[in-house]
């Protein structure tokens, strides 16, 4: 499960009418999206990292197309599935 999973809890308090602490759905709305590209930003900063060791030796291909790696492919498959 990557970062952004738990993101999709905000949605339901946005639309509904029970809000923690009596915030504004624009608030909210708000967060989920601050929230979302954090997200994005640690899994870019992961990914280049991964790419800039030189322990293993990841392509492109092998970071981005699940099963492509040669080092752990289903390891490396789960993690870059949890991505999408």
């Amino acid at each position: 499960m990557g970062p952004h999973r738990g993101l999709g809890h905000l949605g339901p308090l946005a639309v509904g009418k029970v809000r923690p602490f009596g915030v504004r759905p624009a608030w909210i709305l708000d967060l989920h999206r601050f929230l979302g590209g954090l997200a994005t930003i640690f899994v870019g900063v992961h990914v280049l990292a991964i790419l800039a060791d030189s322990y293993t030796n990841f392509g492109l291909s092998d970071v981005l197309l699940p099963l492509a790696s040669k080092w752990h492919p289903v390891a490396v498959a789960w993690g870059s599935s949890g991505c999408t």
